[in-house]
């Protein structure tokens, strides 16, 4: 077996954060690969999350990081508005990137990041980790094995109580700021509607609404007002460049929320997929249905053949978080492209674009490639 791929985690505190979640208790699972540096703002959180791991190395500077020779690929977990400058950083230094979605708090940045990537000639993947869900990738197979026949029709619905409503943690007061790219189209939308395009193709044209219901929060910890520019509502109707309608209704601030319902109608059956949050976290939270003719809709078993990585990962969101690391890993030795790679990015960044181009003209808008 070839050395471990070395990797340095940005983001990665002791207590709380996706690092800690999703990132690390893969990580240090997976053979192909060997933590080696975590990074934070203060160090005595590094070292405490490099004690916690048994990672040798731990900066409070996460360039330090980047130009560590002990580092192969730099993994970059921190808020939306980092996101260019590290990824800039570690492409600069010949470094394989990982970045989570969004790529740029903006299209322009991901476009910029992409193109630097791709003439640096490093693998790079953005944390669109939905297409490496067991169930997601059964849906993909089942729709093009015939499954449903034609595609009629698709919907996709998202009610979450978080991101968004009246009163907002002190800790997200900036994700209120669309600018900084941390929106619920950005992130719960973009996600959800990547899964949806993954299966099934994008729209080809489209009509939209995208929202602010609460354009002031009460910060909670401290009673003050903040301005609120961030979306919380995404309506969208169009038509699927494989034939097709699709309808997806994305809202968060719910009190009760709801979950996630994707349904896909053909002319010979239906496929659904349901759970209490979204399609890109976690397989052991989806539940898949089907039927075909005259049969009533029951649960479909996913295939064995369909897990993207050992049970030594544990359970949850780590799982697909660890299939795209193995996607890297693969990549690296074969010399072939991630899929979801730095352009698979920009292309949801330009379709989301689209969807606020749509609703702040109020006319319909066909994306672009």
């Amino acid at each position: 077996m070839a050395d471990p791929i070395r990797v340095g985690i940005i983001g990665a505190n002791p207590e709380r954060g996706w690092a800690l979640q999703s990132h690390l208790p893969g990580l240090v699972v997976l053979p192909e690969f060997e933590v080696t540096a975590v990074a934070t703002t203060r160090a005595e959180s590094a070292q405490a999350t490099a004690a916690l791991f048994g990672v040798r190395l731990a900066f409070s500077d996460a360039n330090e990081l980047i130009a560590s020779d002990d580092v192969d690929l730099v993994s970059i977990s921190v808020k939306v508005p980092n996101h260019y400058d590290y990824v800039k950083a570690a492409i600069a230094a010949g470094k394989h990137v990982y970045c989570e979605w969004p790529l740029g708090a903006n299209t322009e940045q991901a476009t910029e990041l992409a193109a630097l990537a791709n003439a640096a000639g490093i693998k790079h993947v953005v944390g669109l980790q939905g297409r490496k869900s067991t169930v997601v990738n059964y849906v993909r197979d089942l729709v093009a094995d015939g499954y449903v026949g034609q595609v009629l029709s698709a919907t996709l619905s998202v009610a979450m109580p978080g991101r968004g409503g009246p009163t907002v943690p002190e800790e997200r007061v900036w994700a209120t700021d669309k600018r900084n790219g941390a929106t619920t189209l950005s992130i719960i939308a973009g996600h959800n509607i990547d899964v949806l395009r993954y299966c099934l193709g994008g729209p080809k044209e489209l009509d939209a609404l995208v929202a602010v219901r609460y354009p002031e929060a009460t910060v909670i910890e401290t009673g003050a007002a903040v301005s609120v520019t961030s979306p919380d509502v995404v309506l969208v109707h169009g038509v699927l460049d494989r034939g097709g309608y699709v309808t997806i209704d994305v809202q968060a601030g719910l009190p009760k929320g709801g979950g996630v319902v994707f349904e896909i109608q053909g002319t010979d059956g239906i496929l659904q997929v349901t759970g209490p949050g979204s399609l890109h976290l976690s397989d052991n939270a989806l539940t898949l249905r089907g039927a075909t003719g005259d049969a009533s809709l029951v649960e479909l078993d996913v295939p064995d053949t369909y897990k993207p990585v050992s049970d030594d990962v544990p359970a949850g969101s780590a799982r697909n978080i660890a299939g795209l690391y193995q996607a890297v890993a693969n990549a690296i030795e074969h010399g072939v492209p991630v899929d979801p790679d730095f352009d698979v990015a920009v292309g949801l960044h330009r379709l989301l674009d689209t969807i606020e181009q749509a609703s702040t003209s109020g006319s319909r808008q066909e994306p672009t490639a």
